[in-house]
């Protein structure tokens, strides 16, 4: 089988009702950033990286699936990135933050499929505190069903590749799972998605335990939190609060002649940019 499954640790699989149609999933994910970084950040990346993972439950039934974050560790055994806050570190970390945004797992608190399998509502955790509700469609994505197979967590897994609006997409499903459900609004298979890696592994959602049984009654339900959105909404946002941020950074290097800006802070912050104690202002 190929390597998209190499690291997973070996867990346990529960057995629960014999047809496999409701039960929880834990997910891994990751996400990896090619964006070329100046020297003094070299390590915001990996520590991009190490903030963008978050582990996951996806919650299924027959009809509809929740996926919901897990509670982490963000950063865990990944040391902040400290540098110079010159006006080339400062557009170099903008880049950085953009792509970081646009794939980050952990940005994603909650995912819901309802019963018609094409609408779907997904809940974004930007900071502690911007929440966004987002209601779209499960993502379409035209799949081709490959002879390749091979087995993840005891069960017989098969491949697929598909082409989305704007990526490419590749899944290892379980036909002996038999909803169409997944990760992070995709399904569309015979078979729940056990394994998924966008654009050639830039996000991954592979699976760690499965647990077949009765899912509690009201524990799959729409989200309600975080302010109602579109999605050209929130890539509005995105497209106008990184740029701010990255002014309110240079504004501070007009004023002091030592800012040191630091990435992935222990108190849950993901960047911030201060006065270098001592320095005089211009």
């Amino acid at each position: 089988m190929r390597a998209l499954f190499a690291g997973v640790l070996a867990v346990a699989v529960s057995a629960g009702r014999a047809d496999g149609q409701s039960g929880t999933i834990s997910y891994a994910s990751s996400v990896s950033l090619d964006v070329e970084m100046p020297g003094e950040l070299a390590e915001v990346p990996e520590v991009l990286e190490a903030w963008g993972s978050a582990p996951f439950l996806l919650h299924f039934t027959p009809s509809q699936s929740l996926m919901v974050r897990g509670e982490w560790k963000r950063g865990s055994g990944v040391a902040p990135a400290r540098f110079r806050a010159t006006g080339t570190n400062v557009s170099a970390l903008g880049r950085a933050l953009e792509a970081w945004f646009a794939v980050a797992p952990s940005i994603l608190s909650q995912a819901y499929v309802g019963e018609q399998e094409s609408s779907g509502v997904k809940l974004l955790t930007v900071s502690s505190r911007t929440r966004f509700r987002i209601t779209e469609a499960v993502v379409p994505v035209a799949w081709t069903i490959t002879e390749q197979h091979g087995e993840h967590l005891g069960y017989k897994v098969t491949r697929a590749v598909g082409e989305a609006a704007d990526h490419r997409v590749e899944a290892w499903f379980a036909p002996d799972i038999p909803v169409s459900f997944g990760p992070a609004l995709y399904g569309g298979l015979p078979g729940m998605i056990l394994a998924l890696s966008v654009n050639e592994r830039v996000t991954t959602y592979t699976a760690t335990e499965v647990v077949l049984a009765a899912v509690e009654d009201g524990l799959i339900r729409v989200p309600e939190e975080g302010e109602a959105i579109s999605s050209e909404e929130y890539r509005s946002y995105l497209s106008s609060a990184i740029p701010q941020m990255i002014s309110t950074f240079r504004d501070m290097t007009r004023r002091y002649a030592e800012v040191e800006c630091m990435v992935g802070r222990r108190d849950n912050i993901l960047v911030q940019c201060k006065r270098v104690r001592g320095d005089s202002s211009r």
